[in-house]
């Protein structure tokens, strides 16, 4: 299968782009055997080029970067397949602009006659895939997350399926003990004698976990994806690649319900990492960082006897720095933290990367510790995240 790879750019400074596109593709064992870029005044050669590729590559992908509807009528032309507005498309893309506040534009949900929409469900331009005898030719956004999502989601399966690719790939993301995480990788490998690879990246405990399978049926690959959601359970927290900041979002939203966050150590990065979701005002209520004695006392009500007989890194502490968002009632969800970040200890015999955090609702409070290592950054941004995988694992019970 011979693909191309086509970015119409209105931005001549698109080389990051550029490279990002291509491997989202190569992440997805799609061989790319041209990459090229087209501006958008250049209309002409964009439609050679599509008449070009008709005879040289069986896939044709189209990155449109230019924010109208000119690409894709372009596109459409070349293709001799007139654009209309297609209701799936449109309920894509209304939702979205509904979600960020913003006019849905004709060129998000215009596709051409027969094609099948290209869902985009984290922005409003929504892509298509249009097949004819010379050429499979599909349209995308520009954006690189955006097109990520739609090509593992939609665009890879569609063609692996076509083509009869015999492979896959699955995406997760894992948060916990990455010893583990491989003992039952090797587990599901030796036990269900299923030959795949794996690629894993970690960042302050997160870990994107990539499985290919090359040669494996479909029930060979049904079962050890159902053996590692089994041994793995919870610490499974997204089967896409996301961010704990991205599926919190998605789990406030689809329960509803809002979160207030009060940190300590971790210095408003929760908080931070909460608010670069598009539209979490509908669901963030307040992040306070409450770092002294004296502000837990005054801001969150933290009984001045249990800071003074428990210290403020305790579980006692994290929980009523909780209870203390919580009575507000302007919150479903609280989420509290104090630790010891270093370099140094705070006069107590407690070590440094000891850290409590607490997360629940009026119903009932849960407070974890942990014993961080590293540096500093390291210690305050593994805790940030763990604050965050645990709001979500939390949010899924509810």
């Amino acid at each position: 299968m011979r693909t191309a790879l086509i970015v119409v750019s209105k931005d001549p400074d698109i080389a990051k782009d550029v490279s990002g596109l291509s491997e989202i593709f190569c992440d997805g064992r799609i061989d790319l055997s041209v990459v090229e870029v087209i501006f958008e005044k250049d209309e002409a050669r964009l439609k050679r080029r599509i008449a070009e590729f008709k005879d040289t590559v069986d896939v044709l992908v189209i990155a449109d970067g230019t924010e109208n509807i000119k690409i894709k009528s372009a596109v459409a032309d070349a293709l001799d397949a007139p654009l209309f507005e297609s209701d799936n498309a449109k309920r894509f893309a209304d939702a979205i602009c509904k979600e960020k506040r913003i006019e849905p534009k004709d060129y998000h949900f215009f596709l051409p006659v027969e094609s099948s929409v290209v869902p985009n469900l984290r922005g409003a331009y929504q892509g298509f895939i249009l097949e004819n005898d010379d050429i499979l030719t599909a349209v995308l956004p520009q954006n690189v997350p955006e097109v990520k999502t739609m090509a593992e989601s939609y665009l890879f399966p569609f063609l692996e399926k076509k083509y009869d690719l015999k492979r896959k790939r699955f995406v997760f993301k894992f948060f916990g003990d990455g010893e583990k995480l491989k003992k039952e990788l090797d587990g599901a490998r030796s036990e269900l004698g299923v030959d795949f690879s794996d690629r894993i990246t970690e960042r302050y405990g997160d870990f994107t976990v990539e499985l290919f399978f090359t040669e494996s049926s479909e029930s060979e690959f049904s079962a050890v994806l159902r053996r590692l959601v089994t041994a793995l359970k919870d610490e499974i927290y997204a089967e896409t690649d996301t961010t704990l900041s991205e599926r919190l979002f998605d789990c406030l939203s689809v329960k509803n319900k809002k979160i207030s966050v009060a940190e300590s150590f971790t210095g408003g990065r929760v908080s931070a990492e909460i608010v670069k979701n598009s539209g979490v005002s509908a669901y963030f209520s307040e992040g306070i960082v409450s770092y002294s004695n004296e502000s837990k006392e005054s801001r969150l009500n933290v009984p001045a006897d249990h800071l003074k007989r428990e210290g403020a890194v305790s579980s006692v502490v994290a929980y009523d720095m909780a209870v203390g968002l919580l009575r507000t009632k302007r919150a479903d969800v609280a989420v509290a933290t104090t630790g010891i970040a270093g370099p140094n200890s705070d006069n107590t015999n407690k070590p440094v990367g000891l850290c409590y955090i607490a997360v629940g609702t009026l119903n009932g409070i849960h407070t974890y510790k942990y014993v961080f290592s590293g540096s500093r950054e390291e210690i305050t941004e593994t805790a940030k995240n763990t604050a965050l995988f645990l709001a979500i694992k939390n949010l899924k019970r509810m």
